[in-house]
C-alpha cells in the first residue's frame, strides 16, 4: 500500500553516512540538488525519479523529486529527508551483481506501482499516436532500440509481452514513416506550371 514508511522505502541517514565516505563530514547521499529545485510543472497525478551515477558515490541512486507524500510518509524529523536515496536492491547491489539500467526502473516501478504491473515496459501506445508525425518516428524508433536490448539481455519474465509490444510498435514506426516520407515528398515537390501561369493577364499585357 501506498504511501510507504519512509525507514522500509528511504535509506537512513546513518546508512547515508557509511555508504558515502563522507560521514566523517556528516554528509549522506545527497543529490546535486535539492528536490525544492526541481524545475518541471507540479503535477498531483505524476511522481518524477532521479536516477543517477555520481563519480564521488561509486554506485548510481533513486531520489524522489516530485510528490514525495503519494510515496512515502516522511518523518518531518529533518528537511533534508527528501532528498533520500530510496532503498533498493538493485542498487545495493549494482557492484557485485551485473545491474543494468533497467534493472532499476523495473524495481522501481514494482516498488512504487499499485497495483504492481504483469509487464513494467508495457508500451503506452497512444503516446505516440498523439505526436506530430516526425517526432513520432523517432520516438517509437529509440523504444524499438530499448526493447531489442531488452529482448538481448534475457529477460525471461516478461519476454512474451516484450516481444509482442515490439511486433506491434515496429508496425507502428514503419506506418507513421511512411505518412512521414509522403508529407515529406509532397512539401519538396516543385510546382507545376499551369495554363494561367504563360498567359498573360490583362494588367500585364497593358503594363507592357
Amino acid at each position: 500500500m501506498l504511501p510507504r514508511n519512509q525507514s522500509s522505502l528511504m535509506l537512513s541517514a546513518r546508512t547515508q553516512r557509511s555508504l558515502s565516505g563522507f560521514g566523517y563530514m556528516d554528509v549522506g547521499l545527497p543529490p546535486a540538488s535539492p528536490s525544492d529545485n526541481e524545475w518541471l510543472e507540479e503535477d498531483q497525478s505524476v511522481t518524477v525519479f532521479l536516477i543517477a551515477a555520481y563519480s564521488k558515490y561509486s554506485c548510481p541512486y533513486v531520489w524522489v523529486r516530485t510528490n514525495h507524500e503519494r510515496l512515502v510518509k516522511l518523518t518531518g524529523d529533518a528537511p533534508e529527508e527528501k532528498d533520500n536515496p530510496l532503498k533498493l536492491r538493485t542498487t545495493t547491489t549494482w557492484a557485485s551483481e551485473d545491474v543494468k539500467l533497467w534493472d532499476i526502473v523495473t524495481e522501481l516501478i514494482e516498488v512504487c506501482a499499485v497495483p504492481v504491473p504483469t509487464n513494467p515496459f508495457a508500451v503506452d501506445f497512444s503516446f505516440f499516436e498523439c505526436l506530430p508525425t516526425g517526432e513520432a518516428v523517432v520516438a517509437s524508433g529509440a523504444m524499438i532500440h530499448l526493447l531489442q536490448r531488452l529482448l538481448q539481455s534475457h529477460t525471461p519474465r516478461y519476454h512474451s509481452s516484450i516481444v509482442r509490444d515490439l511486433q506491434n510498435l515496429l508496425k507502428l514506426h514503419f506506418e507513421q514513416l511512411l505518412v512521414h516520407h509522403r508529407t515529406e515528398c509532397r512539401q519538396l515537390r516543385p510546382r507545376m506550371t499551369t495554363l494561367e501561369d504563360l498567359i498573360p493577364t490583362e494588367g500585364s499585357a497593358t503594363n507592357e
